[in-house]
């Protein structure tokens, strides 16, 4: 399988997970946006020893710690890394 076809086929994967959560879950409002990503930013990887630990990431004010008059700069965004994915996947089946 080429890289684009595992690429493509990942973001249906992830698609097909966001369609299975119930409707009155993505409706919310305040409901984060999904982002597929190749890898996690850097800073977010130097408290980890292995890169592969980092599957996915929120990034945003958790909805326990908003304030009613909060106005946020950017919107919330649920990342999954595609790369770190993969390598857990091949370390998985090599271990088998």
């Amino acid at each position: 399988m080429s890289e684009a076809t595992d690429s493509e086929a990942f973001e249906d994967i992830v698609e097909w997970a966001y369609s299975t959560l119930p409707q009155r879950i993505k409706d919310l409002p305040d409901f984060p946006g999904i982002q597929v990503a190749d890898e996690p930013p850097d800073g977010y990887l130097k408290a980890r020893t292995r890169r592969s630990e980092l599957l996915g990431l929120y990034a945003g004010v958790p909805r326990t710690q908003r304030r009613f008059n909060q106005v946020q700069d950017t919107p919330d965004l649920i990342f999954v890394f595609r790369d770190p994915i993969f390598c857990a996947q091949r370390e998985t089946y090599a271990t088998k």
